[in-house]
């Protein structure tokens, strides 16, 4: 899910896109939402992409080493497991409303090939 960080929208609040009806939702508040076409969309650009861990990810694939190889297996598990990409990014709208973002590199990936960016 695509959160948003700052801007003119809902700190704690979620970015949603539709591709077939070319829609994205931004929320304006708990429990108000404001959608916009793609149209509306003056500017798409990402910001940075980190290589962030998953707690529970990182224990499980432990876990699950350990079971398979032994104390070796843990140890592998532990260091590579939980790997995930996330991309910030920035989304300008023709209103002059402003939107800093961030979902999964898949998410962010998705989301320009929506707008037609790729």
């Amino acid at each position: 899910m695509i959160k948003i960080l700052e801007g003119d929208f809902y700190k704690k609040g979620y970015c949603v896109f539709n591709k077939r009806s070319r829609i994205i939702a931004l929320n304006t508040g708990a429990f108000a939402t404001s959608k916009y076409s793609f149209d509306d969309i003056q500017e798409f650009q990402e910001l940075s992409q980190d290589n962030a861990k998953s707690v529970l990810g990182t224990l499980g694939w432990g876990t699950a080493g350990l079971v398979a190889l032994g104390q070796l297996g843990a140890l592998a598990g532990l260091l590579c497991g939980g790997n995930k990409k996330k991309a910030s990014f920035v989304i300008k709208l023709n209103d002059g409303k402003v939107a800093i973002c961030e979902g999964s590199q898949k998410e962010f990936t998705e989301f320009r090939f929506a707008l037609g960016m790729i």
